[in-house]
């Protein structure tokens, strides 16, 4: 029915990292396609963090982690189906609302770009996310930051 991180009350982020959020030489922040409730939600939960975030002079942009109604790796996707939500990149998308510049989607997915921007107000990038080779994580990590660069204006 959702999920309660125990103890992330009395947690505090990393100072550091709060400090770097707010480095006016950040070109990017990314959220990587991991698990949005399991593995992303700690981490903007912690105090303060959200908001450092929202804060940053950097675009932040988030990968999703579904392609084709699948997890890339984990289990997203089930739990997106135990919550009663659809496993789809516009679900990721909906669930960060108000965080992201910019949302990144498989190829596969691309006739959902349109749907993503209508609905959540950001540019969406459609590219090869499946990181099944050496190439393929070069080129992904080159259209990272090409969409970091068009966010900057």
């Amino acid at each position: 029915t959702g999920f309660h991180f125990q103890g992330i009350d009395a947690a505090e982020p990393n100072p550091e990292v709060l400090t770097l959020l707010q480095d006016l030489k950040l070109t990017g922040i990314v959220l990587c396609p991991s698990n949005p409730y399991v593995s992303i939600d700690p981490i903007l939960s912690l105090p303060g963090m959200r908001d450092a975030i929202t804060a940053s002079p950097a675009p932040v942009i988030a990968v999703s982690p579904i392609v084709k109604g699948m997890a890339i790796k984990g289990p997203a996707a089930k739990m997106m189906s135990e919550l009663q939500q659809p496993s789809t990149p516009l679900t990721v998308a909906q669930h960060y609302r108000g965080l992201l510049d910019g949302f990144v989607i498989d190829i596969q997915d691309a006739d959902q770009a349109a749907a993503i921007e209508d609905s959540c107000g950001i540019p969406v990038h459609v590219c090869d996310t499946m990181m099944v080779s050496l190439d393929v994580k070069k080129a992904l990590a080159k259209n990272y930051l090409s969409f970091l660069k068009q966010l900057q204006g």
